[in-house]
């Protein structure tokens, strides 16, 4: 059975059986309900204990029963993690002498690992103002030592290797006490492995590297993780591509768009005609025509359009795309220094450039252990201003080295609020940058 195919059924449903999974003992559905669950609870005690935390998940598992109890896998899937499938499949095994012989048609199991109850009420990162610090950044500010947090599960990313194939995955981890107690894939990762890997990594770079006090202080949150590269167009293209078959084999197409417009927005952003083609191309199989326009959420796509876009070219395909609230105009945001070009984008732009690249050059230090290492590289930040004019939302896209990353994130969390920030039709919206900070001896 494909992949694909696979995924497709275990989001429909939580679980299903070709031959209803029948109990040894049991006359009644409910009762086999009743054992199928003790047998779920048995794997997730083994699961937390084996990893300390749950991973949300939906398995498959295509198995027959011969007449001596020996249980013999004949497919499997996990969405998200080989440790959950693992443990499923040695539970099932043992279970097998209370299982009735299988007959006919193989036994099915579709079961979706549901995050626990209590996480619901956990805060977003960004909301909490005690977490996890790490040793190096206990002297930054808030942001700063926020940005440090993120950048451990970078470096536990980086240290597993294969970033590239997970271009696009995005992570969920919910910490209590400063340790991990579930986990989940919005966009799971293409191999199932490298979230087992991340989870457990990130778990012993928070207790090795972060305070103790912190972590005993800390509050119940979750924090985000997207598996973002900068990279050659060619690695990106290829990494969202394969992405997108089992996408769109889900009943939902939504996460199927989204990996489109990634795909799109990465790749083919500054070539029209292809990128016009290439849309038509994927969204073909779903009816798409001139009589029937693709639409999900507030974006719909318009096959005139596109097709006029890709036979003749445009400076953006922006125009085979329409909003529900039509066009937006967007600005810059102003530093302190810059109000007087207000009106002036262009300017504005080159203004906010050179503000942000003057307060690096001025306030970055170089640290000394690396100076006495001779390292050197270059350091990508992302960071956010927000409506409220506050740099936030700080992390390392692409690093050189611990000591220069760490100190790339302090100097952007220091970077002084902004006089106003980018407003689009009118309003205060966030608006995200990556700036990246060369340092060399």
């Amino acid at each position: 059975m494909k992949q694909f195919a696979l995924i497709a059924i275990l989001f429909i449903s939580s679980f299903a059986f070709a031959q209803k999974l029948s109990f040894k003992g049991c006359e009644s559905e409910a009762c086999n309900s009743q054992k199928l669950n003790k047998l779920q609870e048995q794997i997730l005690s083994s699961i937390k204990e084996q990893s300390g935390y749950i991973m949300a998940d939906s398995l498959f598992l295509e198995f027959t029963v011969s007449e001596k109890g020996k249980v013999k896998i004949k497919d499997e899937f996990s969405v998200s993690s080989i440790l959950n499938l693992t443990l499923a499949k040695k539970a099932l095994k043992e279970a097998g002498d209370s299982l009735v012989p299988s007959t006919g048609d193989n036994y099915e199991w579709n079961w979706n690992i549901s995050l626990p109850e209590f996480t619901k009420s956990y805060k977003e990162f960004y909301e909490t103002d005690h977490f996890p610090i790490a040793f190096e950044c206990n002297d930054f500010n808030k942001k700063g030592q926020r940005g440090c947090l993120k950048y451990l599960i970078y470096q536990s990313a980086k240290e597993i290797g294969g970033m590239h194939q997970e271009t696009g995955t995005m992570f969920r981890f919910y910490i209590e006490k400063g340790a991990i107690v579930a986990c989940e894939t919005p966009h799971p990762p293409m191999k199932k492995v490298f979230a087992d890997q991340l989870s457990l990594i990130f778990q012993e770079k928070v207790k090795e590297m972060t305070t103790q006090s912190s972590r005993n202080n800390s509050e119940s949150f979750f924090i985000e993780y997207n598996v973002d590269l900068l990279d050659d167009s060619t690695s990106i293209y290829k990494a969202y591509h394969d992405r997108l078959e089992p996408l769109s084999a889900l009943k939902s197409k939504i996460a199927y768009h989204e990996e489109l417009l990634n795909l799109y927005t990465n790749y083919y952003k500054n070539k029209p005609k292809e990128g016009a083609q290439f849309l038509i191309d994927q969204l073909a199989p779903l009816g798409f025509n001139s009589v029937t326009p693709y639409r999900i959420d507030s974006i719909s796509y318009d096959y005139d359009s596109l097709q006029h876009v890709a036979k003749n070219g445009a400076k953006t395909t922006q125009e085979a795309f329409s909003k529900d609230n039509h066009a937006e105009h967007e600005s810059f945001p102003i530093t302190m220094n810059c109000t007087n070009y207000q009106g002036d984008d262009e300017k504005l732009k080159e203004c906010f450039q050179k503000y942000i690249l003057n307060h690096v050059s001025e306030n970055y230090i170089y640290p000394k252990n690396g100076r006495e290492d001779r390292v050197k590289g270059r350091s990508y930040v992302n960071f956010v201003i927000q409506t409220d004019k506050t740099i936030d939302k700080i992390y390392i896209i692409k690093g050189a080295h611990p000591w220069l990353d760490f100190e790339a994130i302090r100097v952007v969390s220091e970077i002084p609020d902004m006089y106003q920030p980018a407003i689009k039709d009118g309003k205060p919206v966030q608006m995200g940058f990556t700036l990246p900070i060369n340092a060399k001896l």
